[in-house]
């Protein structure tokens, strides 16, 4: 038997909570945020398991026997696991960002170490050369910012402020997909002092119940709260704000702007940490590499509705790379693995694998690919990450 408990890495970026994550670890209340947990083998922050005694990476050990951890297909394919998966805890706004496509992430990670920048540089783009879907599923309320709205509903947000700036005024008078590009751009553009004085007129707009919707103006005097005149906080003018409940999901393809704003969830993604910023940050913004990596055009965004088998809720995507799903385990249940690797999270209670592998609330574990056929025997919540079978 070879199941492996993960040792995972805590990230702790400014944004995060202080208490989830370590509650549900069963350690004590952190003094500083902590904002992800990893489990994964990213090799910039993997995962440990326990060999012959020694404690070593996740993808040390891939590395070594890829054929082994990964099966045949998987490890041919990717050479690596090919989905990273965390916990995110955010008690204030992330910075709002986008994903590059597999394109742009080679070609971007190729010419940035083709100029000598180190990985850990402030003004890096690009940590790895592949592209970053996701998916987060919500465990508590969980708000985000996600999508470009429609036009019609941006000119409706910036009318009331047309009088504060011309960029503004010569947007609404040609209101399409390409003059918003171009008024999108400008407004990143804006010199300090420009960006103060609209952030300015929005915060008074926000204050006259009929100019903006409610759930605009909380979110920009909010936004304001955390990140004082930073253009970003003009945000919910621009990007639908989207509310999950618990076990609700979203999926964010490559190019898709977005923010998530507060609450914790499972998140899942392609193996990667490209970031493109474009506000509510002090990090690096690159506008012109964000520019490139937009997708203009309004997409509705849709919560991912998952799909029910047995005792199990599956949460589809186009992703290849990824598939996650939770089980309420009560009793006993069979697992059949087609030679892939996957993480298991325990949430809550504990259960046994093979009535002598023991996981208890907050630990995760490894199952490696030559693992074809395990039982699960107790009472608890799972969430579970794997490859998709179908795409494989």
């Amino acid at each position: 038997m070879s199941f492996y408990k993960l040792h995972n890495p805590i990230k702790d970026y400014a944004w995060g909570t202080k208490n989830f994550i370590a509650d549900l670890l069963g350690l004590e209340k952190s003094e500083n945020p902590q904002a992800e947990l990893w489990m994964g083998a990213h090799p910039q922050a993997s995962s440990k398991i326990v060999q012959e005694e020694k404690r070593i990476e996740l993808f040390q050990a891939i590395q070594k026997e890829p054929h082994r951890f990964l099966g045949k297909i998987i490890a041919e394919k990717y050479a690596n696991l090919p989905f990273l998966f965390k916990i995110l805890s955010a008690a204030k706004p992330l910075s709002i960002q986008a994903h590059p496509d597999k394109k742009q992430a080679e070609i971007g990670f190729q010419k940035e170490n083709a100029a000598n920048i180190p990985l850990s540089a402030f003004e890096r783009n690009y940590k790895d050369d592949n592209h970053k879907p996701e998916l987060i599923c919500a465990l508590t309320d969980f708000d985000a910012l996600c999508g470009f709205r429609p036009i019609t509903e941006i000119t409706k947000n910036f009318s009331p402020l047309k009088a504060v700036d011309q960029i503004i005024t010569e947007f609404l008078n040609k209101p399409d997909t390409k003059a918003f590009r171009v008024f999108f751009q400008r407004l990143m553009d804006l010199s300090k002092k420009r960006k103060k004085n609209l952030i300015r007129s929005a915060l008074e707009k926000t204050e006259q119940s009929n100019e903006l919707s409610a759930v605009i103006s909380y979110w920009i005097n909010e936004l304001q709260r955390h990140y004082p005149d930073d253009i970003g906080v003009l945000a919910p003018l621009i990007l639908n704000i989207i509310h999950l409940k618990k076990n609700e999901a979203l999926f964010l393809s490559a190019g898709i702007l977005h923010s998530y704003l507060r609450g914790t969830g499972i998140e899942i993604m392609a193996n990667s940490d490209n970031v493109l910023r474009g506000g509510l940050t002090p990090k690096h913004m690159d506008l012109p590499e964000l520019m490139k990596t937009l997708v203009w055009e309004n997409r509705q965004i849709k919560k991912i509705q998952p799909e029910k088998n047995d005792n199990e809720l599956i949460y589809h995507t186009p992703a290849e790379e990824f598939e996650l799903s939770s089980l309420e385990l009560q009793g006993k249940k069979i697992i059949q693995n087609a030679d892939q690797p996957e993480i298991y999270l325990c949430l809550e209670n504990e259960l046994l694998i093979n009535k002598t592998f023991r996981i208890k609330k907050g630990e995760s574990f490894f199952v490696p690919a030559e693992e074809k056929k395990y039982l699960f025997t107790g009472k608890a919540k799972l969430f579970r990450a794997k490859v998709p079978t179908r795409k494989r």
